[in-house]
């Protein structure tokens, strides 16, 4: 009927109980909705009348999912709610995992590590007795099933995950607005009793004492690249020396628009510790991927050169001085040591600190401005002073 009285380039299906229309376009891609009529004989018609705005709509260049807003949809034809037990949640999850995965949003390795366990939860969750009903109602029993801390990032990830394939799901799929996930997720998640400890800058003098002190060799390099360079981790694996002294990051961070951009580096040699950068990019071109710890993943290296940093005391004595003094020492300080050394030591601006590091200056303002204390607040104003002194003022009246 809607081939016959509208185009051929309609089409409509059931998915869960409603009506799917397809739109087939010259060059072969298609575009869908989920109209909100449920899928019945009786509403054939409606569905057919529906179609035909639809075919207006288009022809007067909107979208399609446009065109369904502006669509005059009588009363009868409003979807029946979908039980909770009509629901095919694995399905769900299999055409999530194809979503984020087909559009490049993640890669297959980030789903089996992030994804893969949440998404386990939210089908035990939703198979529980009594069935929830609302996507509130399931993310709480997501987050009873996790267990876990409240506020812990475990259970906020878990929480956020399983929060994403319900909007895609209502969005996308076609499930009523019931199980949309709230606004927020905070009270879901629960809140911490005891605040963490804070993630805190490898310190100029333990980065130096490192660096000659370790015992392994490989160690020493990957170590003293992420502090002289301000590399993640990971980036150690994908960079090489320059002909001009510097350091080549050639695979940037993935995010959601892509990679970041291939970067050059210039070292900032500790305090009391020039040519430290030059050092290492020595050894960098003469061992090459040789002299670096052995990791089964170089796209993620920091559960091997953990293990090996907790079997070298000195790494053990300096991180466990950091934790008595409140703070958690693990080997992304290295790299967040270079970000404070870029400002008090080099007196470099947020956006070229930024930039050497690869990321934005409102990433780097939000990271690292909460590292600012009293006494460097006060060095800093002094060193002002001291230059404005030095200098001829202008006149600013």
């Amino acid at each position: 009927m809607v081939r016959a009285e509208v185009a051929d380039c309609w089409g409509v299906a059931q998915l869960r109980g409603r009506c799917r229309i397809t739109l087939t376009w010259p060059d072969g891609s298609r575009s869908t909705v989920m109209a909100p009529i449920a899928w019945s004989p009786a509403n054939a018609s409606t569905i057919l009348q529906l179609v035909g705005q639809l075919h207006e709509g288009i022809h007067q260049g909107l979208d399609l999912k446009d065109a369904l807003a502006r669509a005059d949809l009588p009363a009868t034809g409003a979807a029946t709610p979908v039980r909770p037990s009509g629901i095919d949640w694995a399905a769900l999850v299999e055409g999530f995992h194809s979503h984020k995965v087909g559009t490049g949003q993640v890669a297959e390795r980030t789903w089996a590590n992030i994804y893969r366990a949440p998404m386990a939860l939210l089908c035990q969750a939703a198979a529980g007795r009594p069935k929830p009903a609302t996507g509130k109602a399931l993310l709480e029993r997501v987050a009873r099933l996790h267990g876990g801390a409240p506020g812990s990032r475990g259970r906020q990830q878990a929480i956020q995950t399983a929060a994403a394939l319900l909007r895609w799901a209502v969005e996308e799929e076609g499930l009523p607005g019931v199980w949309a996930p709230p606004a927020s997720l905070a009270k879901i998640v629960g809140q911490s009793q005891t605040p963490p400890a804070l993630t805190v800058p490898l310190a100029d003098g333990d980065l130096v004492s490192l660096v000659r002190g370790l015992s392994d060799p490989k160690l020493r390099l990957w170590l003293g690249l992420q502090g002289c360079f301000g590399l993640r981790p990971w980036e150690v694996y994908c960079c090489r020396p320059t002909s001009d002294g510097r350091l080549e990051v050639l695979k940037g961070k993935r995010n959601s628009r892509g990679y970041t951009p291939t970067r050059l580096i210039t070292g900032l040699d500790p305090h009391l510790a020039e040519g430290m950068s030059a050092d290492l990019l020595a050894q960098l071109r003469e061992r090459g991927a040789e002299g670096l710890p052995r990791v089964t993943d170089p796209n993620n290296p920091s559960q091997t050169t953990r293990h090996l940093l907790n079997r070298e005391p000195l790494w053990c004595a300096i991180r466990e001085r950091y934790v008595a003094e409140g703070n958690a020492l693990k080997p992304y300080g290295a790299r967040h040591g270079f970000a404070l050394r870029a400002h008090q030591l080099y007196e470099l601006s947020p956006r070229v600190a930024a930039s050497l590091m690869g990321h934005s200056p409102a990433t780097h303002l939000s990271v690292y401005g909460r590292w600012v204390d009293d006494s460097t607040v006060a060095d800093a104003i002094a060193r002002a002073r001291k230059r404005l002194s030095s200098t001829e003022v202008p006149d600013l009246a």
